[in-house]
């Protein structure tokens, strides 16, 4: 799954924290995936001039709530049972949390 999300795309933002910076050095060795930001995860992130659209790239161990941008995270991010079949059902979150129930 993971091999061909990133041959569509290589291009990711990195949490800032120790977990987001090592997985973007894994994807970076063993994906060849191009780091072309991060985010402190409250309330800024920081792109290569390049990159024109902030919903684009994979964010890592970042969660995005918009359904179109893809994510790979382990964070708890459904409040109910509800909401967490409407996060499962955009296909574009990636998280253990959800494949739980």
């Amino acid at each position: 799954m993971l091999k061909e999300l990133f041959k569509k795309n290589k291009d990711i933002i990195i949490n800032a924290d120790i977990d987001g910076i090592l997985s973007g050095a894994i994807l970076q060795k063993y994906y060849g995936c191009k780091i072309v930001g991060f985010s402190n995860s409250c309330d800024r992130i920081w792109l290569k001039p390049e990159i024109e659209d902030i919903y684009k790239p994979i964010y890592i161990d970042l969660y995005v709530n918009k359904p179109e941008v893809v994510c790979i995270d382990q964070h708890v991010v459904a409040y109910d049972e509800e909401h967490h079949n409407q996060i499962k059902g955009y296909g574009t979150k990636i998280n253990p949390n959800l494949e739980q129930n």
